[in-house]
């Protein structure tokens, strides 16, 4: 009895080593600015370094208006040409990370704290504490509509409950994040 529980639990083991799927990234540049993809597991996740939007403001909250240069976060499902992950460790070297999960968002935390963007409070000032708060989760929220997409916003919350939009994300219905348990518990788990 003892040698066949050892054996199950060895093979479980092994199973979910090797289904483990490491996020992996690549760098390419489009129409839409220099992109950074990668993946956890069947999610592929997008971050955009800059985002042109034809030259049109994007609102956020209802009144918040962002300059055309939008950095954000995409999911999606599409399959995508994954490449290594370190391209981006080796030339941000001071982000670091405990995991790929947390050195992506520690690196959109980067690329968005070199916005000056003059209607939106950055997560540089809130992590100060300039207004009064720290920084306790982050978590994804919300859907509104921009012509045919959809964006969501990754939130921070502050210790007094109100809730700051960090940054936001192009996701269509199929691919809305919430769908996928394990990314949202990997990026709520991350204290900055």
């Amino acid at each position: 009895m003892h040698k066949i529980l050892s054996l199950f639990i060895l093979s479980c083991f092994l199973f979910f080593s090797c289904s483990d799927k490491k996020a992996k990234a690549k760098v390419d540049s489009g129409l839409m600015g220099e992109t950074y993809v990668t993946q956890f597991g069947n999610v592929s996740m997008t971050l955009w370094k800059d985002l042109k939007r034809n030259g049109n403001d994007i609102s956020l909250n209802g009144g918040e208006n962002l300059k055309d240069d939008v950095r954000g976060i995409s999911f999606s499902s599409d399959e995508f040409k994954i490449n290594d992950l370190n391209y981006y460790k080796e030339n941000f070297v001071n982000i670091g990370g405990k995991d790929d999960a947390q050195f992506i968002l520690n690196l959109a935390v980067h690329l968005k704290r070199t916005d000056m963007y003059s209607n939106q409070v950055s997560i540089e000032d809130v992590v100060k504490g300039e207004y009064g708060h720290d920084l306790r989760t982050i978590q994804i929220r919300g859907k509104e509509s921009y012509y045919d997409d959809n964006l969501c916003f990754l939130y921070a919350t502050l210790q007094n409950g109100s809730k700051v939009a960090l940054f936001q994300f192009v996701c269509h219905e199929k691919d809305m994040p919430f769908y996928y348990p394990e990314l949202l518990k990997s990026l709520s788990s991350i204290q900055l």
